[in-house]
């Protein structure tokens, strides 16, 4: 996901500048204040700037405050976070205020723009809900190695007396997967968060710390609890092998076989690769995948209609639409792309020639109703042939 223009990386850049600035200023010898504290209130207004999800965040850095005021410490790096941030929402609102009258417009038009999904778990039967919560979004953790590194939970154990630090990062990590999963992100109703993995990337930089800290310490482990974390391992390539149509072994064994053998016979080197080995598989397999969905080829089928002179309308699917008026440069008196919906709903049609762009790729992310197109559209394939046609789909001239 780092590769897509999307809010939620910006939320996980957010958190983690969040998460960074109170552990330097909790378990360092950092003497300055200011260094963390710009950086908590930089990621602090990223995140509510980013994505209104920010709702399942904050509760995490509200317990902190919570148990350092309880203990009386760090009073004043809190009392400057909340002065900034205090200081930073009124001068939010206020601007809103003057510039549309409205100072909660920009949280109106989210709530406004909110469309129903498979997530909008409010608006479904109670059970699909239970569902998420009891195990949906565990299961997609295990699917996106988010329990990756849940066995070296073991170290919080006090025979390996993990430094304060260390422990911190422990329990903040089974603190978000918590609040992932039972977290509302809407304050008016109880809607938990979507289980996709981009909606919980944070999770994943705590995670990677906790990795570390755990092959840090796998030396002064004994077999019995590197069996153990082994196991938990194994039992998610069991689950997520049984649950998903993917094969996920190349990602859990691997590193299940490094973790067990770890320090055997005085070398360390081969478990290691191991272990590399399943962490970089995934992005091996993305590799391949999105060679399979070949972009390049599917732009291909929107420049051979830009290539055209004349005024040309196409007819698409609603995401080919959106992605083919961007190349086009939006130009709707040049090239006009149009859903099925907004074609059908044309009262009449304009002077030039109108192509149909068929792509299976994103049709499929367009979630369409097919009877509701119009029959010109679905009889295309049969009945004519295509002027262009590649790996990613065809296009058909429909009128000259």
């Amino acid at each position: 996901y780092l590769a897509k223009p999307m809010p939620d990386v910006l939320v996980e850049l957010g958190f983690l500048l969040c998460f960074v600035a109170y552990y330097r200023t909790s378990f360092t010898t950092e003497k300055r204040m200011t260094p963390a504290l710009v950086l908590f209130v930089m990621g602090t207004l990223l995140i509510f700037l980013s994505k209104e999800t920010f709702l399942i965040i904050y509760p995490f850095f509200l317990l902190l405050l919570a148990a350092d005021l309880w203990k009386r410490e760090r009073w004043e790096f809190w009392k400057k976070v909340l002065f900034s941030v205090i200081a930073f929402l009124l001068f939010y609102f206020l601007y809103y205020w003057v510039a549309t009258g409205n100072p909660l417009m920009r949280v109106e038009a989210l709530f406004h723009d909110r469309y129903i999904s498979e997530c909008t778990y409010d608006l479904q039967p109670t059970e699909v809900m239970i569902r998420r919560i009891a195990y949906g979004m565990w299961f997609n953790f295990m699917k996106f190695g988010a329990l990756i590194p849940i066995g070296f939970v073991l170290l919080l154990s006090k025979k390996y007396a993990l430094s304060q630090g260390e422990r911190f990062i422990f329990f903040s990590y089974l603190a978000v997967l918590l609040l992932s999963n039972f977290m509302t992100i809407s304050y008016t109703s109880y809607v938990p968060l979507c289980d996709d993995t981009r909606h919980f990337l944070f999770v994943y930089p705590i995670a990677a710390m906790v990795v570390i800290i755990g092959f840090s310490h796998l030396n002064k482990m004994g077999l019995k609890h590197r069996a153990i974390i082994a196991l938990t391992l194994i039992l998610q390539w069991y689950i997520t092998s049984s649950t998903y149509p993917e094969n996920y072994f190349f990602i859990f064994i691997p590193i299940a076989l490094g973790v067990f053998f770890w320090g055997k016979w005085k070398v360390t080197w081969p478990w290691a690769l191991l272990v590399i080995s399943g962490l970089f598989y995934q992005y091996i397999s993305n590799v391949q995948y999105h060679r399979i969905l070949n972009f390049p080829k599917q732009k291909k089928l929107i420049e051979y209609v830009l290539e055209k002179e004349a005024p040309v309308l196409i007819v698409t699917d609603p995401a080919n639409s959106r992605i083919g008026n961007f190349y086009a440069g939006y130009r709707p008196e040049k090239h006009l792309f149009l859903s099925y919906k907004a074609y059908s709903e044309l009262d009449s049609l304009p002077e030039g020639p109108v192509f149909f762009i068929s792509n299976g790729m994103t049709s499929y992310h367009s979630n369409i109703n097919w009877e509701e197109v119009p029959r010109e559209i679905t009889d295309a394939p049969q009945q004519l042939n295509p002027v262009m046609k590649n790996e990613a789909g065809e296009v058909y001239l429909l009128r000259e």
